[in-house]
């Protein structure tokens, strides 16, 4: 009997705990971030594909973009599975390139 009332008094501070529904807000803003990212990405390989097309190779900035947007989409990603509790960017820095 005392571990039920326990449970239920763990579960009642999960459901009315500020950091929890922070967190909450924040993966929501993630993750409409992530839906910008894969319309983002689409144009990127459109415009990456002409660049090749018509230019004989790839552009460099647009490479360089796609690195370091791929590297936020998957700190995003941790984010959002709870893989880690850092931010990213508009909280963190922007992912850099390290080998660029």
């Amino acid at each position: 009997m005392e571990k039920d009332q326990h449970s239920i008094q763990n579960r009642e501070s999960r459901l009315t705990s500020k950091p929890t529904w922070m967190r909450g807000l924040f993966m929501l803003i993630f993750a409409f971030g992530f839906g910008v990212c894969q319309t983002l990405i689409m144009l990127i390989t459109f415009v990456q594909f002409l660049w090749l097309l018509f230019g004989g190779e790839p552009n460099k900035n647009l490479q360089k973009f796609g690195r370091s947007l791929s590297m936020w989409i998957a700190e995003a990603t941790e984010f959002l599975t709870c893989a880690r509790e850092e931010k990213p960017f508009h909280w963190s820095e922007w992912p850099s390139n390290s080998d660029t």
